[in-house]
C-alpha cells in the first residue's frame, strides 16, 4: 500500500496492478480495495510523534521476551511498559 491516498484510490479501481501470488492469497479479492478502505479510516490527530517508538518497544519485547525469552505474556507486558516508562518520562500512566 502506498502513502498516497490518489494511487491507492486509483490501485483500488483498477485490476491489473496485482500480484499473481497475492491474488491467489485473497482468493481473487482486489487487496487494494482493502487497503485503501482501511487507510481511510485512520485519524491522523490520533497519532503522536513518539508513537513509532512506543511500537518499536513492544515489537522488540515481544521477541526477545516472550518469543526467544519464553517468558510469559504478563511479564512481558510489563518490561515493555517498563521500557516504554523509562524512555518516555514525560508520558503520565494511569
Amino acid at each position: 500500500m502506498t502513502n498516497n491516498m490518489s494511487v491507492n484510490a486509483q490501485l483500488a479501481k483498477d485490476n491489473t496492478y496485482h500480484a499473481d501470488e497475492m491474488i491467489d492469497i485473497f482468493r481473487g479479492e482486489n487487496y487494494y480495495t482493502v487497503f485503501d478502505q482501511s487507510a481511510r479510516k485512520i485519524d491522523i490527530k490520533k497519532y503522536a510523534p513518539y508513537d513509532e517508538s512506543i511500537k518499536s518497544f513492544i515489537v522488540e519485547t515481544i521477541k526477545r521476551s516472550y518469543l526467544d525469552g519464553n517468558r510469559s505474556w504478563d511479564d512481558t507486558l510489563n518490561v515493555a511498559l517498563d521500557k516504554i516508562a523509562e524512555a518516555h518520562t514525560f508520558l503520565e500512566w494511569d
